[in-house]
């Protein structure tokens, strides 16, 4: 075969190759002179445009891509031209309609002269969408987070490398960023060490996957306190061999749900202790009925024995002694349950004296043996008008606070209590009381002190210079409150490391109404009809002889039903009745009831050691006379008689 054939046959089948790869190019693509004069247009270009092939050969390359009548600013042909090789722009091509990666690549000839330039435009509209969701996704994302308060971080958790925290991670310790260094063990190392090895094993954990990272934590900030943090994290890539390569969380600031959590755990535990008072208030109340049955036995046949036995007697001064004590018991059992009931009592005049005695006594089984207990006592001092229960509020808070200081050292607490006469002048000296007659409560420890700047707030709620889990902070101003509402004041003077003394002022009755408060010497008698109701037999037959002893006649029973029955058959053949609250089958106060709906105008007694379906008020407010305590005193119940019997 002819040599130049053959040649002329391998350049067609060349070209043929060459027009086929060049319509196989999927992105418009075209081939331009120097002048930007189209010499050849692939099908990708066709169908972009719409336009033929001989369309596009009488039209410049900037017609086709740009719609424009010259070449643009950035014209990739421009540069290539001044450059001498391959230029690549990213061109919004609106003649395409959309965003396109443009490359201009020149074609030389034998000696190396631009001979012309092949167009490639590459649509990466798509992808520019996808950049921008995801550049706005990553700015909603941050956006969240500083609107949430949210510290974040990213890191490699296997090599510690490749670190990253956001803004807000620093400022929520009170760093800046160039003040901590920038690596992924920074928090490791803020941690307080009490949380640190619990942090490593739940990080380890998540790490080997077994459980989710979630751990709170202490972190120090800059100003060395610490605050509590919530991490949350989770491991989002992984090495072609399973390595945890990429982990990231958030840190969340926790210390206003942690100081949540601690008050309501507070609320909890003053709600079990409300709980737990109310439940030994119940326990008492049940042991004072019983123990007032027994002491009004006793008491009653010590008094009717009393009676029947001469002064000159020895035996005379044993049953007086019985009596003492017995008088004693009862304010003891009545103490406690005030104490332990915590309910609130009808204000009435007291002596302090006796309260303070019985508290002392209690108050020094429960503190250390180091702490001497002073007790002085004016014996002549006045009577006050308190609610008892209050009265040893406020005694049991002194005592215990000064005990408190004196815990670790041992001291001495002294407690004393004395009449004082305030004029007009020592009033205006800054204390909150008007002028007149006080009785004065002392309680003063030799313990640690109060610092003077600390003074101020010493009655505020809540404060307290205890440490943590020691005391609620209430003591000093319930106190404070309970003086105040008995028109009362508080003040306190204290040497920091020597002594803090407490003066508790309260209103003093004046002489003239202590006086007529004071029973009768002389028993009163009578001699009217009285039904005397109560469950036990022993309280019946010794009720029975006191009223005897007094002139009055007796009927008694044992049975309330029984009771009621025999008033329902004559109910005019009694006078008064004298009925115990607590007994089976019926109350005493359903008794009363009962009897008053037969006879409205028979008076009552109603007699009680304690009970929580009535008290005094109560049953005045539904027609009883009189409300006595057990046990009965003879000349107690003497005169309640006389009152109740002389009112008709």
């Amino acid at each position: 075969m002819d040599r130049n054939i053959l040649a002329q046959e391998n350049l067609d089948s060349n070209r043929d190759e060459w027009r086929r790869i060049f319509e196989a190019i999927g992105h418009p693509t075209i081939i331009v002179d120097a002048q930007h004069n189209v010499r050849a247009a692939n099908r990708a270009t066709l169908v972009a445009t719409g336009k033929s092939q001989e369309q596009l050969q009488h039209l410049k390359c900037y017609e086709i891509f740009h719609g424009t009548d010259r070449p643009p600013q950035d014209c990739p042909l421009q540069r290539m031209l001044e450059t001498g090789r391959l230029e690549t722009l990213e061109m919004e091509l609106e003649a395409l309609g959309g965003v396109y990666l443009v490359s201009c690549t020149p074609v030389l000839d034998d000696n190396g002269h631009l001979k012309e330039a092949i167009h490639i435009a590459t649509d990466i509209t798509e992808h520019k969408k996808a950049e921008e969701a995801l550049r706005q996704s990553e700015q909603r994302l941050q956006l969240t987070l500083e609107a949430a308060q949210l510290g974040m971080w990213d890191f490699n958790p296997t090599t510690f490398t490749d670190t990253h925290y956001n803004e807000r991670w620093f400022t929520m310790l009170g760093y800046s960023p160039d003040e901590l260094p920038q690596s992924s063990d920074t928090w490791l190392q803020l941690i307080h060490p009490d949380d640190l090895e619990q942090t490593r094993q739940l990080l380890d954990s998540h790490l080997k996957g077994e459980t989710d990272y979630l751990a709170e934590f202490r972190l120090k900030g800059k100003n060395g306190q610490y605050q509590w943090i919530q991490s949350v994290g989770r491991v989002v890539a992984w090495d072609q061999n399973g390595t945890p390569e990429r982990m990231i969380g958030i840190h969340i600031d926790i210390a206003g749900r942690k100081e949540a959590e601690k008050e309501r755990k507070r609320i909890e535990a003053e709600l079990r202790q409300a709980q737990k008072m109310e439940a030994i208030g119940t326990l008492a109340g049940g042991i004072a009925h019983d123990f007032n049955n027994i002491l009004g036995a006793i008491w009653g046949y010590a008094e009717l024995a009393a009676m029947d036995t001469p002064d000159d007697l020895p035996v005379k001064n044993n049953l007086q002694q019985v009596l003492k004590a017995c008088r004693r018991a009862r304010d003891l059992v009545q103490q406690i349950l005030t104490f332990s009931r915590q309910t609130e009592q009808e204000k009435r005049p007291i002596k302090l004296g006796p309260i303070i005695e019985e508290n002392l006594k209690l108050l020094r089984a429960s503190i250390p043996a180091t702490i001497e207990v002073r007790q002085t006592i004016d014996k002549d001092s006045g009577t006050v008008v308190i609610d008892p229960s209050q009265a040893h509020q406020v005694l049991m808070n002194l005592c215990t606070n000064a005990a408190h200081a004196m815990r670790e050292t041992g001291g001495v607490l002294e407690v004393g209590l004395t009449n004082m006469d305030i004029d007009a002048e020592q009033a205006a000296q800054g204390r909150d009381f008007e002028p007149g007659p006080y009785v004065r409560l002392t309680v003063s420890d030799t313990g640690h002190g109060i610092e003077t700047h600390l003074m101020s707030r010493i009655f505020d709620p809540y404060f307290t210079t205890k440490e943590k889990g020691v005391g609620t902070g209430l003591g000093l101003s319930v106190v404070h409150g309970i003086v105040k509402g008995h028109g009362g004041t508080v003040s306190v003077s204290s040497t920091p490391g020597k002594r803090t003394t407490f003066h508790v002022y309260l209103p003093r009755l004046e002489a003239r109404a202590a006086r007529e408060a004071r029973p009768a010497e002389t028993l009163p008698t009578g001699n009217e009809r009285i039904l005397l109701v109560d469950d036990e037999e022993t309280l019946v037959q010794i009720g029975r002889q006191m009223l005897e002893r007094l002139g009055y006649r007796v009927v008694a029973q044992t049975s309330p039903i029984e009771a009621s029955e025999a008033f329902h058959a004559n109910p005019d053949g009694f006078d008064l009745v004298i009925t115990d609250q607590t007994m089976p089958n019926m109350t005493g106060d359903r008794l009363a009831k009962q009897l008053m709906a037969v006879k409205p105008e028979i008076p009552i007694i109603l007699c009680s050691g304690f009970s929580e379906m009535t008290n005094e008020k109560k049953a005045k407010a539904m027609g009883i006379r009189a409300y006595v305590r057990k046990p009965l005193v003879m000349s107690d119940l003497a005169q309640t008689i006389r009152k109740v019997l002389q009112a008709e």
